[in-house]
């Protein structure tokens, strides 16, 4: 890990000015977007969520919402089953959902 200077000094009213703390921003907005971590701490020692961190509970949000990524392809005359009402059917410019209430599969 860079060697972090940890100057404390206040951010307001017009952010620091102390090269310091413009380095230890720098590795700190790196490990922010690019490191694995789901969080990261500023240099005034407050723990925030990484952009993994952001993307993590996105994922996990859409997950709990039912959210499936995609389409159902429809072409016309082919059979076509859909399995959960979360799944959508794109044909030609249009998305359709089935209407509800139905009983799955359709």
């Amino acid at each position: 890990m860079p060697v972090r200077y940890n100057t404390m000094n206040p951010v307001e009213p017009n952010g620091s000015s102390d090269f310091r703390d413009a380095h230890d921003n720098t590795g700190n907005l790196d490990l922010a977007m690019n490191g694995a971590a789901l969080a990261w701490t500023d240099r005034l020692g407050r723990s925030k969520k990484s952009w993994a961190g952001i993307e993590d509970q996105v994922n996990a949000w859409l997950d709990s919402q039912g959210f499936e990524p995609g389409f159902l392809v429809y072409v016309d005359g082919s059979p076509l089953t859909v399995d959960r009402p979360t799944q959508l059917i794109q044909r030609g410019d249009n998305i359709y959902s089935v209407k509800r209430p139905a009983s799955f599969p359709v």
